[in-house]
């Protein structure tokens, strides 16, 4: 599971639904992601950083 992604996600007050329309991809596709089901390509990782004032590093790669 890509923990810090989750709590990257909650501490902005979002649901993977709206987070998976900010960045426009589907719900299913993130939830893959954040489960550690599937690898994002970069495009989706800048996409999540930004909608979560992140550091890509620190959402993926700080486990």
């Amino acid at each position: 599971m890509r923990l810090n992604l989750k709590i990257a996600r909650i501490k902005k007050g979002l649901s993977q639904e709206e987070l998976s329309k900010m960045i426009d991809i589907s719900r299913t596709t993130y939830r893959n992601i954040e489960s550690g089901k599937t690898e994002p390509k970069r495009n989706v990782m800048e996409k999540l950083s930004e909608a979560l004032d992140t550091p890509i590093m620190d959402l993926f790669f700080n486990e």
